[in-house]
């Protein structure tokens, strides 16, 4: 049987249940989006219905079996294809399971690639026939050929380095056009003349012990963002809506977020909230509060978001509450499954093209010689910090101690800059408001 007269490589399987697991999870699209293309299913009838998916993702538009069929009527070869509307029902019945998604996906570009080869090895022989090319024309059309292939199906992306100096010359010219810094500010001068702001693709950790103020520190750096660059979106894990809001209400206010959350503010303070709240309306500032998500689900509602808005900051509260997903792989122990959510979000931000930060527990005091809480924190005290220190490009470290005593000012807090992939680490010192349990500059007051 000659090559023309074989049945071209595929997998009918693998597509099929791709196909019915996006029917049956269909947030796993926000994922693979990008990951295939149409022209590498075998099949037409698939090729169509995951253009039909893909056009519903880039909308933002619900996925399932009414609204692929929707858009596959626009297409012209829909009735020549789809004899029968029982043929969308019975991919959604034929799958095992949305979860080994990536392997059917592997799958399916193993033999989307073979089949590309033997369509070039065809062109390539018809070249070798023509009698105007010459056999080094013939030899470098192939190279380009296969290279085009296999730089795709390994999603690289090769670039000289004259023409990245080019890139990043432009950029820096237009920056300082614009009078902006290498990456997004955090509102704290001082932090930002030893960080230069947080970039994009960068993965942010802020650790702290319990009762520091991590998240209000997060907060901050999320109100500060969306009013200065874009849609920012928090994956808010530990601390219910409520919370948030008051938080975020008293950032502006400095109304006390006791009193708001006990209903016990007078006029004056009720006006103010009132203030408050007009300006939050307006700010890009979105909140999953969803509290047993795990790492999947994350990078999947943060692709969806940014597939109809792209997002000028991600932040997560927090890492160790994070769950691991069981369908996916058995972790030996919590060091592992942290270093697995942290590369993750490492991809994330890399995908996303904006900073993901991350927030930290850190490992209970272990010095002795001192009160407890007392001693600064270092890298190290990172809970699973190995994984963790490994991908990070920056890790930011608070400390405050937050037990009046002799001589003890509990609202000075140190900014430990202990790790920064892109220029110095440093400390430099900002203030703790009590009463709307929210940070600002250091210098504003008198110390």
């Amino acid at each position: 049987m000659s090559d023309t007269e074989q049945t071209l490589p595929n997998n009918t399987t693998a597509e099929v249940w791709l196909l019915g697991g996006v029917f049956q999870d269909p947030k796993i699209m926000a994922i693979i989006y990008g990951m295939l293309s149409p022209s590498d299913f075998y099949f037409e009838k698939h090729q169509l219905i995951w253009q039909a998916m893909q056009e519903l993702q880039k909308a933002d538009a619900p996925i399932d079996v009414l609204t692929v069929g929707t858009v596959l009527k626009k297409y012209k070869t829909m009735e020549e294809i789809f004899t029968k509307d029982e043929y969308l029902f019975s991919l959604m019945e034929s799958v095992p399971s949305a979860a080994n998604f990536e392997w059917y996906i592997d799958l399916i570009k193993e033999a989307s690639q073979k089949r590309k080869f033997i369509f070039a090895s065809r062109k390539i022989i018809s070249l070798a026939y023509d009698p105007a090319i010459s056999a080094n024309e013939c030899f470098q059309n192939s190279l380009a050929m296969f290279n085009e292939i296999t730089t795709k199906a390994n999603n690289t992306k090769i670039e000289h380095i004259g023409d990245l100096a080019e890139k990043m010359l432009e950029s820096i010219a237009q920056r300082k056009k614009e009078g902006k810094r290498g990456g997004i500010g955090s509102d704290f001068l001082c932090l930002d003349s030893i960080t230069g702001g947080f970039r994009k693709g960068e993965l942010i950790i802020v650790g702290a012990r319990p009762g520091v103020g991590k998240t209000s520190f997060a907060l901050g750096l999320a109100l500060n963002a969306a009013k200065s660059v874009g849609p920012v979106l928090m994956f808010s894990l530990e601390m219910s809506g409520e919370q948030q809001a008051a938080r975020a209400m008293s950032y502006y206010s400095q109304v006390s977020v006791k009193k708001t959350m006990d209903a016990t503010l007078d006029l004056i303070e009720m006006q103010n909230q009132r203030e408050a709240a007009r300006v939050l309306k307006n700010a890009p500032l979105y909140f999953d509060l969803i509290r047993d998500h795990n790492v999947t689900q994350i990078t999947s509602i943060a692709h969806s978001y940014a597939a109809k808005m792209p997002l000028s900051m991600i932040l997560v509260d927090y890492l160790q509450i994070i769950e691991t997903n069981p369908d996916r792989k058995n972790y030996e122990n919590r060091n592992v499954a942290i270093g697995a959510i942290t590369r993750a979000l490492k991809v994330l931000s890399g995908k996303l093209n904006c900073p993901v930060v991350a927030l930290s527990q850190l490992n209970r005091d272990t010095d002795k010689t001192s009160t407890p809480g007392t001693r600064k924190p270092k890298l190290s005290d990172l809970r699973e910090s190995g994984n963790i220190e490994q991908d990070a490009d920056l890790v930011i470290l608070l400390h405050r101690i937050t037990t009046p005593g002799q001589n003890t000012d509990i609202t000075k807090t140190d900014l430990i800059v202990a790790k920064n992939r892109s220029g110095p680490t440093g400390e430099c010192k900002i203030h703790f408001n009590p009463q709307s349990a929210m940070f600002s500059e250091y210098d504003q007051y008198n110390y």
